[in-house]
């Protein structure tokens, strides 16, 4: 077994063995009438450097003092967030540990049931679990561990000076808990030839990059305004991956290394990457080296309607022979379906990738989110243009009123454009003549569509256009969505 006055591991027993049978509001009572013990108790821990016996013992007696235990061990913990790393020498191990590991607590002691305990990145606007009364870290079941593939990295600590611990500064030149992330989002895509659109059978449709899409030079252009961009994240839509591709785009990062830049990893949108069948409809993210660190596949496939077939014109043989529930005609998506989420640590927030329909599935895959308090989602989507009123835009409102999350959409140019050619006949003029919402589309649009977005901390969308494929508007992901950055020179 573990040692029982190590904080974190002492934290995940207490834990597990009191929150099952209360409720949260029972636990804000508890921690309100308990404020000063829970200072006294934080301040002996951090000054005998281990969590007392007695304490412990005392602690675990009622329910009562294992909460105000709890409290204290969070802010103990709270001193280890990689986001305001102290100089509490005591807990020099705690900050090794997540280093090294990713996670506070040692699975390799605490039996099969061990879960993790990570630091907590964000919080829910309302807070009514038991989990969120707690400020600085989040405890994962073993279920929820096993659910999920998680990974962490730390590039740069290599390079921190002897003694100190602030690998936020290393990793993202002086980025804060008060500063977002800018995520350059690339369309990429633009003509509706360059992303295949086919009928699989009676009821079901295939997305896939065409056989002579994206040429080198538009995805060097491409990699080369990302790099420019002062991103730190560069993102790509769906349907705009295969496996020729993604080579291409590890020898492209490989090539660009000696180019300065704070970019840090870029997800090439999704796509099937190997000949299986079903397909895979996988997105990636590499490092600058392309090397790839995170792998996602589509967990939800995308029910697209007779009527939503027509208004992006899609190909003729997709929507005439389509599948019927209750009066209605539809085509499902032929990809296999992903059972796990990958997740990425970092030091500067908990990543996932959410593909296009998965982002809409939180009745689904909310929970496991929340669980996980997963910090900065990046959405890749196949979609008519963004606005303000899309389902985009609902369900990134839903996970940062829920947990906390701030979400990154990009998005292509092909299905505008295929609106756009669809109705070309009944635009006279590029003055807007007509009123119709095509129209208005084409004529105010054609040069700019918004391809991503992202909300700020106080629910506002901000929204980018881009020009051309190969453009690479700059989204803000995190607090204070928006504001001035420093230029990378």
């Amino acid at each position: 077994m573990s040692d029982p006055l190590d904080p974190a591991q002492l934290f995940c027993t207490v834990y597990d063995e009191f929150t099952a049978d209360v409720s949260a509001t029972a636990v804000k009572r508890i921690l309100a009438r308990n404020q000063d013990r829970v200072k006294q108790w934080y301040d002996d821990v951090i000054h005998l450097e281990h969590v007392p016996t007695e304490l412990a013992q005392f602690a675990r007696g009622s329910e009562e003092a294992a909460f105000t235990l709890l409290a204290a061990l969070d802010r103990v913990l709270g001193e280890c967030h990689p986001m305001q790393w102290s100089d509490v020498k005591a807990l020099s191990a705690l900050k090794t540990r997540y280093i090294e590991s990713g996670i506070f607590n040692e699975r390799e002691k605490g039996g099969d049931d061990q879960g993790a305990l990570l630091p907590r990145w964000v919080s829910p606007e309302q807070k009514e679990s038991v989990a969120d009364q707690f400020n600085y870290v989040i405890r994962v079941s073993e279920e929820d561990w096993k659910a999920v593939d998680y990974k962490h990295v730390h590039s740069g600590l290599e390079n921190l000076p002897p003694g100190r611990f602030d690998p936020a500064a290393v990793l993202v030149d002086g980025l804060t808990r008060s500063r977002a992330i800018p995520v350059a989002c690339a369309p990429f895509a633009e003509d509706p030839n360059e992303i295949v659109i086919d009928a699989v059978g009676d009821v079901e449709y295939a997305l896939h990059p065409g056989p002579a899409a994206f040429p080198v030079d538009r995805m060097r252009k491409t990699l080369t305004n990302v790099l420019r961009s002062n991103a730190v994240i560069g993102l790509l839509p769906e349907a705009c991956l295969d496996g020729k591709i993604l080579d291409t785009w590890k020898v492209l990062l490989r090539e660009s290394r000696g180019v300065k830049s704070p970019l840090l990893w870029l997800v090439v949108g999704s796509g099937p990457i190997d000949d299986s069948e079903p397909p895979r409809n996988e997105a990636v993210m590499l490092t600058r080296e392309g090397e790839e660190l995170l792998v996602q596949d589509k967990r939800h496939g995308y029910r697209i309607d007779i009527d939503t077939m027509r208004k992006w014109a899609m190909p003729t043989s997709v929507v005439q022979s389509t599948g019927s529930q209750d009066g209605k005609r539809f085509r499902d998506e032929h990809i296999y379906l992903g059972s796990k989420l990958s997740i990425l640590e970092t030091t500067v927030g908990r990543f996932a990738i959410l593909i296009c329909e998965d982002l809409g599935r939180l009745i689904d895959d909310g929970t496991l989110l929340q669980r996980w308090g997963i910090s900065r989602v990046l959405t890749p989507v196949f979609d008519a243009e963004l606005t303000k009123d899309r389902w985009e835009m609902y369900a990134t409102l839903s996970l940062r009123q829920r947990i906390g999350s701030y979400v990154a959409v990009s998005n292509s140019l092909v299905v505008p454009k295929m609106r756009m050619r669809a109705r070309k006949r009944d635009i006279k003029c590029a003055k807007g003549n007509r009123v119709n919402e095509c129209a208005k589309l084409a004529c105010k649009c054609m040069g700019r569509v918004n391809t991503c977005a992202s909300y700020d901390v106080n629910n506002k969308i901000s929204m980018k256009a881009a020009r051309a494929a190969e453009d690479a508007p700059v989204i803000m992901l995190g607090p204070r969505a928006g504001a001035g950055r420093r230029r990378y020179t």
